[in-house]
C-alpha cells in the first residue's frame, strides 16, 4: 500500500507547464464600434432609450415620494414640471418609450416563435397582435383617465 503523503510529494515535484508563447490575436476595439453599421447604431439607440425611460421612471418615483412628504413637496414637484428642461425631458422620455416599444414589437417574433400545431405563426401576425394589445391598453387608460376626470 502506498503512503498518501508520497502522492503529495509527487504532485509537488511536478513542474507546471510553461505558459505558451502563442497568444490569440485580439485586436483593440474602438470606442465607437457601434457606429460602424446601421444595425449597431439602432442597437445602441435602443439601449440608450431604455436608460432614458428608466431615468424618467425614477423621476416618477420622486413624485410619489413628494406626495408622501406633503402638499408643499408635491406642489414644488409639480411646479418643476413647468420648467422647459422638465418639459423637454418628458418629451424625450415619451419619444424614447415609443421607439423602445416599436423596436421591441419588431424584435419579439425573432425571440419568441409561436406555433399553432405544426405551423409557425407568421411574423406579421405577432407584430400586429402586439400593436393591437398596445392600442387596447392606451384606449382603456384614456377612457379611465377621462372617465375619472369627468365631473
Amino acid at each position: 500500500m502506498m503512503d498518501p503523503t508520497q502522492d503529495l510529494l509527487v504532485l509537488d515535484a511536478r513542474q507546471p507547464r510553461p505558459p505558451s508563447h502563442r497568444r490569440p490575436l485580439t485586436r483593440p476595439t474602438p470606442r465607437t464600434w457601434f457606429l460602424r453599421t446601421p444595425e449597431f447604431r439602432r442597437y445602441a439607440l435602443r439601449e440608450v432609450s431604455s436608460l432614458i425611460v428608466g431615468l424618467w421612471a425614477i423621476h416618477l418615483i420622486g413624485g410619489v415620494v413628494a406626495i408622501n412628504r406633503g402638499i408643499d413637496h408635491w406642489t414644488a414637484w409639480l411646479a418643476w414640471h413647468r420648467h422647459p428642461a422638465a418639459v423637454a425631458f418628458t418629451a424625450l422620455a415619451l419619444i424614447a418609450a415609443v421607439y423602445h416599444a416599436v423596436t421591441w414589437f419588431h424584435l419579439a417574433p425573432a425571440i419568441v416563435r409561436v406555433r399553432l400545431g405544426a405551423r409557425r405563426v407568421p411574423r406579421w401576425i405577432i407584430i400586429a397582435a402586439q400593436y393591437g394589445a398596445a392600442l387596447v391598453v392606451v384606449a382603456l387608460g384614456t377612457w379611465w383617465v377621462l372617465g375619472v376626470a369627468a365631473p
